[in-house]
This record gives C-alpha cells, sequence and structure tokens, in this order.
C-alpha cells in the first residue's frame, strides 16, 4: 500500500509565516501524562487561540526537545530539518501542521520574542517553505490513510521514531479507523487478521505486531478511562503482559477483542501502578511470570499482595522446583533398578554387564545427587 498511496496526494512548495502554521493537537507526541482523549477537531475548534496555546504549550514541554531546537534555531537560523514540514490547508491563509509541529512551535516561540535574536537569524523565520498535502480523491485511499503512511515512514519505520505508546496509539487509531469503515458501528472491536495486515502493510508491520500494539494501547485506554494511575512510562510491562502467554489468562486477556476483563484491570493495577507497586520494571515482571508459570496460588498471592518481595518468592518456587527434580531423578533411577531381572543374574557375562550397569547408575546419578544435598 505504501507504494500506492503515493499517487494519491501530492505536495506542493508553499513559503508562509509560521504564525500561519496551526499546531496539531491530534499530534501522538502529546500523548505524556495520560490526560488526552481520543477527540477528533473540526477546523473551528483546531484554530481556536485557546486550543493553539494549550498545544503549544504541550508540545514545548521538556520531553519533546524544543527548547533545543529553539537554541539551534538561534544560532545558526531556520535551516529547515530533516524531513520537509508538510502542512494542510485549513482556511485561505491558516494551514495544520501535519509533519513537523516542534520545528513549527520553536518558530512560534522566536517569532514572539523577537528581541531574542540577530535580525540575520529572523529573516530566515519569517518566511519558511513548507509542502502542502494535497490529497487526491480516489476509491483505494481515504485521506487519513494516506497521511498514515505518510507519517508512518517519518516516525514508525523511519529516523525520527515516536515513544513506544505514541506508535501503540498511532497504529491503534489506524486499526480502529479501517475496522469502523470495514464493519461499522459494530458493539465491540475485535481482531480481524486480514485488517491488521492492510493496517501493517502502512507501517512495515506484520499482523502480529499491529496485534500487540493495538492491544496495548486499548489497555491503556481501559486503564486510564477506568481511573487508575497508568502513565507511558508503563508501557513496557503492558506490552509484557499482553505479550507473555504465562501471564494471559491471570490478567484475563481477550486476545480477540484486545482487551483486559474488569479483574484483569485491577491484577495489574495492583501488581505495576501505583507508589510502590511489587512490579515496577521488566526484569521483577519476569520474576512474577516465573512464579505464575511454576508456583501455587499462594505464591502468586505472595507476589501480588506484597507480603513478600517478587525474588523471595521466587527463589522460593526455585527451590521447590530443585527438590521435585531431585525426587523425579531417583524415580527415574529406581525405574530403572527395577527393570532388570533376576534371572539375568545367574554368574554369566550378561550378570557383569548388568552390576556394571548398576554400579555406573550409582556413580553417575546418586553420588552426585547425595554430594548436592
Amino acid at each position: 500500500m505504501v507504494t500506492e498511496a503515493i499517487s494519491c496526494y501530492s505536495l506542493k512548495t508553499l513559503r508562509v509565516s509560521p504564525n500561519q502554521l496551526l499546531l496539531d493537537p491530534s499530534n501522538p507526541r502529546l500523548i505524556t501524562d495520560g490526560s488526552e482523549d481520543d477527540r477528533s477537531y473540526t477546523s473551528e475548534q483546531i484554530q481556536s487561540p485557546k486550543l493553539q496555546k494549550y498545544v503549544l504549550g504541550k508540545v514545548s514541554q521538556d520531553e519533546h526537545h524544543v527548547r533545543h531546537l529553539i537554541d539551534g534555531i538561534r544560532q545558526t537560523g531556520f535551516l529547515g530539518g530533516v524531513h520537509e514540514m508538510i502542512v494542510k490547508r485549513l482556511d485561505h491563509d491558516r494551514f495544520l501542521v501535519i509533519e513537523g509541529n516542534r520545528r513549527a512551535a520553536a518558530l512560534q516561540h522566536l517569532l514572539g520574542s523577537p528581541g531574542s535574536v540577530t535580525e540575520q537569524v529572523l529573516a530566515t523565520i519569517r518566511e519558511i517553505e513548507v509542502k502542502e498535502f494535497i490529497y487526491k480523491p480516489n476509491e483505494s485511499y481515504e485521506e487519513e490513510d494516506v497521511i498514515d503512511v505518510i507519517l508512518g515512514t517519518i516516525h514508525i519505520d523511519g529516523p525520527e521514531e515516536w515513544g513506544a505508546l505514541q506508535k501503540a496509539r498511532y497504529i491503534f487509531k489506524s486499526y480502529a479507523r479501517a475496522f469502523l469503515r470495514e464493519w461499522g458501528e459494530a458493539e465491540e472491536l475485535f481482531f480481524d487478521n486480514q485488517l491488521a495486515e492492510q493496517v501493517g502493510q502502512n507501517f512495515n508491520l506484520k499482523a502480529p505486531s499491529v496485534r500487540v500494539l493495538t492491544t496495548v494501547y486499548r489497555v491503556y485506554e481501559q486503564m486510564r478511562i477506568g481511573g487508575f494511575k497508568v502513565l507511558p512510562s508503563h508501557y513496557s510491562l503492558l506490552e509484557m503482559a499482553v505479550k507473555t502467554r504465562a501471564v494471559r489468562d491471570y490478567f484475563e486477556l481477550d486476545w480477540e477483542i484486545c482487551a483486559l476483563s474488569d479483574t484483569g484491570l485491577e491484577r495489574f493495577a495492583a501488581l505495576c501502578l501505583g507508589d510502590a507497586p511489587p512490579v515496577h520494571n521488566p526484569g521483577l515482571f519476569r520474576g512474577f511470570v516465573f512464579i505464575v508459570k511454576n508456583g501455587t496460588t499462594a505464591d502468586v498471592e505472595a507476589a501480588t499482595s506484597g507480603a513478600r518481595q517478587i525474588d523471595a518468592v521466587k527463589r522460593k518456587v526455585r527451590g521447590r522446583l530443585k527438590t521435585t527434580a531431585f525426587r523425579d531423578e531417583l524415580a527415574a533411577i529406581r525405574s530403572q533398578i527395577g527393570a532388570m531381572k533376576v534371572t539375568d543374574f545367574q554368574g554369566t557375562k550378561g550378570e557383569k554387564q548388568e552390576i556394571r550397569r548398576l554400579r555406573k547408575i550409582v556413580n553417575e546419578k546418586l553420588w552426585p545427587l547425595a554430594r548436592r544435598r
């Protein structure tokens, strides 16, 4: 689809003032504190000064490194960037930024305080070159799909990657939009492998990866809407909960609708969220997986309740497994000895061979085990 989608749009070179640019309130980079929703915005809403001020503040947060861009432009002027700034016309002289929101924010900051830059730098930022995205209507791909291809090439399968949760959100939204077109207002979103393959083509992803990313973001949204204190930093733990087969049943993951049950959400929250959760990094999560796979219900309860630390419970379960393994080896030896036939012991060569066999079992099996004990 990536190759075919190229024929569904064109880019027209324009020179505009950065103040004509409107920051995108749906920019995936704005998923920073779990407070954003997935609402759609009308052209009028996007052009609202109040919304633009809010988005400018969000884009300018430290994690997006806009200050670094501002300092660079102040020193050398505006050089453009690795990728072209792509915009979509909303009004006769206002443009929504599709690609380049951080650069647009940096330029607007500098234009807002012209005294902080030299005249030479101002000359490079009063008017800049952008590419206007022009969609070519067709029966195969909607405008949103084509924009997905453009941004996916840059930020998902390209040199300027979004963060993990930002990627997951973008994939989820792309899948949900494709699902709506295919199935209409279905009662519940569910996984369709063929649909996932189509969406994956936009981002050079296989269907299983689309499924995981869609599920992770949907679970994130479940928790956010449910009032749990989930943050983008919990992404790796959410991904492990979704991808690890051994704990899917524990979290009651419905793999078909890409969601956890209410009980599963509560369990994940108790295990991984809050001020001092039992599991707060991937290493501890792997320890929890070991406990679920090999421990008892009591072991899992001790780990999740915080009554004992994950590592302590893991050591207890591992010790039990070693004892079980020792017992199993003894049982195997007993079985081998029991298989010897009395009729074979008649002072013959066969008897000597059997005795040697028994001695070998004792020397190679029992004696090393006894020394370990």
